[in-house]
């Protein structure tokens, strides 16, 4: 199956190359695992208030392997923002909790209010120092994924391909990581993956690892699209 995975895989850490350039809507890049034989091509398009992600990932080997992919964007966030989740999430599976807050690895987490009465679908503050990464179980759904801001009356939606990628991963950082000292991330990551835990090696001891065939490729998307922005609305006047 290949050498152990670095953290974050492969393509966190290679260079990529720009393969195509469609104008100023479009783009294409690709790059070459090291710990595989994996070939990733990621086209991005530009369509009014949209942004499109089409990924490729093809196995140059003959034998077939495991992968896990997961997005993971990074959003700014501000106190008060809603964090939505597609309707049949009721709760998530609680991967980290700083200091244990939230319990212990592997505790099921209600959604948006836990057991306690914390709520988690309302960014907090950064002087929360807070931070916790949960997964979805398998989605039938993606729709209401979503980021709101009320001060503005902006939300960012995110659509995905629900047949690679059946989960979710959520993390909510207000203040709270790294925790060795260093600039405090505050951001909202909400993540397409196929597997719902954060290494190859645990995606394949628990079966939720996707395999893919030698000499074969598969393809996935992902869709951000930002609406309600004054900016946007003044752009169409």
């Amino acid at each position: 199956m290949g050498g152990p995975a670095p953290d974050h895989g492969d393509f966190w850490q290679v260079p990529w190359t720009v393969v195509n350039e469609q104008g100023s809507n479009g783009l294409t890049l690709e790059a070459l695992g090291f710990s595989r034989p994996f070939r990733f091509q990621k086209q991005l398009l530009l369509s009014g208030s949209t942004l499109r992600v089409e990924y490729t990932l093809e196995n140059l080997g003959r034998e077939p392997l495991p992968f896990l992919y997961a997005c993971h964007p990074l959003f700014a966030v501000e106190p008060g923002d809603r964090i939505s989740l597609p309707v049949a999430v009721k709760s998530l599976d609680l991967y980290y909790s700083r200091n244990g807050r939230l319990g212990r690895r592997g505790a099921s987490v209600g959604w948006p209010v836990t057991s306690a009465g914390e709520v988690l679908d309302r960014a907090g503050t950064p002087d929360d120092q807070t931070a916790e990464m949960f997964y979805t179980g398998r989605l039938t759904d993606y729709r209401n994924c979503a980021i709101h801001r009320p001060s503005t009356g902006e939300v960012l939606e995110i659509a995905f391909s629900l047949d690679t990628l059946p989960h979710l991963g959520v993390w909510l950082c207000y203040g709270g990581w790294p925790d060795n000292g260093g600039p405090s991330q505050y951001a909202v990551a909400l993540e397409p993956t196929t597997s719902p835990c954060n290494t190859l090696a645990e995606a394949v001891e628990n079966d939720s690892a996707p395999w893919l065939a030698g000499k074969s490729a598969i393809s996935w998307g992902i869709s951000f699209t930002v609406s309600g922005s004054p900016m946007l609305d003044r752009s169409k006047r």
